[in-house]
């Protein structure tokens, strides 16, 4: 693990910038291949997406926690905000978004950045937290699961065949 690691927020534009330019990254990546947008027209819906959730925006979206070095370099982040269950109505923590700069995968800043986000939804008195993995990312999922993150549904589409 990477040496003097901390968590601060986004304090300026270019923190922001970084978070919208990773997690378009992330995003953008995470589509499943039959249902892959050209990068232009994922462009036009991230830009709607981060409008309609980001807490960049909306500070009622949760908070995003950067990982950062003694360099202050931002080396990854964690999007955590809440759901609402669909059958119990229960709030439950979330984790949008946990994504490491390509340059320090492997460092252990996800780690660092799970074991904070753990921390603080214990703290609050939650006994669970969320987040979703799509299907064909299976070191996400693997990562995961090291923590002890399990499947609770499964999302199921089918192609329907013509035009």
């Amino acid at each position: 693990m990477l040496d003097g690691l901390y968590i601060r927020t986004p304090s300026n534009d270019h923190d922001w910038s970084r978070f919208e330019a990773l997690n378009f990254s992330t995003f953008f990546a995470s589509m499943p291949p039959y249902e892959k947008l050209t990068e232009k027209q994922f462009r036009k819906q991230h830009k709607e997406l981060l409008a309609r959730y980001s807490p960049r925006f909306h500070s009622d979206r949760g908070a995003v926690l950067i990982a950062a070095n003694d360099q202050h370099d931002y080396l990854g982040h964690n999007w955590l905000g809440a759901q609402t269950d669909f059958f119990t109505g229960a709030n439950l923590p979330w984790v949008f978004d946990l994504t490491v700069m390509p340059e320090f995968r492997g460092q252990g800043v996800g780690r660092f950045l799970m074991d904070d986000c753990v921390f603080r939804v214990r703290t609050l008195g939650f006994k669970m937290i969320g987040l979703q993995v799509m299907a064909h990312n299976i070191d996400a999922e693997r990562f995961y699961q090291r923590y002890g993150f399990f499947p609770k549904a499964h999302s199921m589409v089918m192609k329907l065949g013509g035009s």
